[in-house]
């Protein structure tokens, strides 16, 4: 009986360490992919801060007011001047793309872009 409670012991301490070391395992390969992804998110933050103070600054919208871009961030990117052929460009298309909420390109108080899409100002 004293054999068989040795053996059993050391069955279930090595289960325990083996359970304890896939967890660190599982752990470790999930972290890179966490701070990978926080970087992200921050250098997107980054990102879209300062087109806004670009906005501020140059005023694409010509409204003639310092203000910022308060209606959706992918028009950031594909909105143009009203001259109709100049891009605003403030974000990379990378981060437009990311907004699952862009604006409705046929509301009222529009222009029309160059390719005849109405863009909400």
């Amino acid at each position: 009986m004293d054999i068989f409670y040795k053996n059993f012991v050391i069955i279930v301490v090595t289960v325990i360490i083996l359970t304890v070391v896939i967890a660190i395992i599982s752990t470790l390969s999930i972290l890179p992919q966490k701070y990978a992804n926080k970087l992200a998110a921050k250098n997107s933050l980054k990102e879209i801060m300062k087109a806004e103070a670009e906005w501020f600054q140059l005023d694409p919208d010509q409204n003639g007011i310092k203000d910022y871009w308060t209606y959706d961030v992918s028009c950031l990117h594909r909105m143009y001047l009203r001259d109709n052929e100049t891009k605003v460009g403030l974000i990379s298309i990378d981060l437009a793309k990311a907004d699952v909420e862009a604006a409705n390109i046929f509301e009222t108080n529009v222009f029309v872009t160059p390719h005849k899409l109405k863009i909400r100002v």
